[in-house]
């Protein structure tokens, strides 16, 4: 039997593919686990607000960013940085790391009229700017996850699907998720 011993204030832990992602909520530190050995730890510059991977093992973290108000750090499966979005103008505090690494589902908060404004930036990885934005209104959103074949799934009151073939098809599929319960 494999056990390793990591020293985190608030351990979290994220499972994606073969991949084991323990980070410190609030902290700054995280690691790639197997299920036999520990592949890669990093320590942050900032702290950690949330954590996101796909199956290739790379993961995608958003930060409480200093001079800014959050950052989105993509690190490959060694968690060498690969790509940074530092931003002023949007509060991320989840993101869904494409199966192919090439986007990042990112939900951000707003206010709008005095109310809270949810919405998700479809952020390419590659330095191009974001055209899609999905807007959810003050919907809380629980958690968002990438299903197979590249579909974004939003868990907030009711479930949206997103499609990253066609990032402007979204679809409230409330009624497959009733017909999942019943």
């Amino acid at each position: 039997d494999y056990s390793e011993q990591i020293k985190y204030a608030q351990p979290y832990l994220k499972v994606s593919g073969k991949s084991i992602f323990v980070y410190d909520l609030g902290g700054k530190g995280v690691a790639r686990m197997s299920s036999y050995s520990k592949l890669a730890e990093t320590t942050l510059e900032s702290k950690i607000l949330s954590l996101s991977a796909n199956e290739n093992g790379q993961c995608a973290v958003i930060t409480d960013e200093e001079g800014y108000r959050t950052a989105l750090t993509v690190f490959d499966k060694h968690l060498k940085e690969i790509y940074k979005w530092q931003t002023s103008d949007h509060f991320a505090f989840l993101s869904a790391l494409a199966p192919g690494g090439k986007t990042a589902a990112v939900l951000c908060i707003g206010q709008q009229r005095g109310d809270a404004n949810f919405y998700v930036r479809y952020q390419p990885l590659n330095g191009d700017e974001c055209t899609v934005t999905l807007q959810l209104g003050n919907r809380r959103v629980y958690a968002m996850e990438y299903a197979a074949g590249d579909r974004l799934l939003i868990l907030c009151e009711g479930l949206w699907g997103m499609n990253n073939a066609s990032p402007t098809d979204f679809t409230v599929m409330n009624e497959e998720v009733q017909k999942i319960i019943e």
